[in-house]
């Protein structure tokens, strides 16, 4: 089942993975710096960047002894994960959380010994599929002050294999239900795939175009929320 949740620290590296493969899809392979740019926003202190993220199946044959590493698959086409054994017991293995890209850690459970450690069975890990990024909508289109109650919405991409599954609208969702009474977003004009799901989500275009550096025509699309009952 499909999970969307604020990203920790340790789910950027896979949140700038999906955000490259979707691009590099599309035809558009990011340049160097471009990349930098997109670190430099996601670390920013005022974004909320959100994960979209599926259960892996478990992984059998997982060898570790405590205080050594362990190699867990990942999800065919990502990378593979090292996780550092930090403790042990009969019933479980316990691995250091800083190793991992999505989630706060991981208990791997049912290990059996085995000569030169533990044979275990691994579960409970999730592995990202989808990233979005809401900064503070400014004033001055983004040179002046932060308007209260407003958010654009810089990023939303899904892994390409995963496109079509409808995991773009549980972003989208899960955007609109962090408080923002109007979130704004660009998109390519031609990019008619990306508009349909913004259409579906209940955005409408502004009226508002204009134009990127390589000449494609922009799009300004909004999306308008009741504002909550007064207490």
């Amino acid at each position: 089942m499909i999970d969307v949740r604020p990203a920790l620290p340790g789910d950027l590296p896979a949140a700038v993975e999906v955000w490259h493969a979707a691009n590099t899809a599309r035809g558009l392979p990011p340049t160097a710096s471009r990349l930098a740019r997109i670190h430099e926003k996601l670390t920013a202190p005022d974004a909320t960047v959100l994960v979209a993220t599926l259960p892996t199946p478990p992984s059998a044959g997982l060898r570790a002894a405590p205080g050594e590493p362990a190699v867990l698959p990942g999800a065919p086409g990502s990378m593979v994960d090292v996780l550092d054994v930090v403790a042990s017991s009969p019933d479980q293995l316990v691995v250091s959380p800083d190793t991992l890209p999505s989630g706060p850690g991981v208990m791997v459970d049912g290990p059996e010994r085995a000569a030169g450690g533990l044979e275990v069975v691994a579960g409970g890990r999730r592995v990202v599929v989808g990233m979005a990024l809401v900064e503070p909508g400014r004033a001055d289109d983004g040179a002046g002050e932060p308007v209260p109650g407003y958010g654009h919405v810089s990023m939303v991409f899904v892994h390409p294999s995963h496109w079509s599954n409808g995991y773009g609208q549980h972003l989208l969702r899960a955007v609109h239900a962090l408080g923002w009474t109007r979130t704004t977003l660009w998109t390519r004009q031609s990019n008619t795939r990306a508009q349909r799901l913004y259409a579906a989500a209940g955005y409408t275009p502004t009226g508002r175009a204009a134009h990127l550096h390589d000449g494609d025509a922009i799009i300004q699309l909004e999306h308008l929320t009741e504002p909550p009952p007064p207490a």
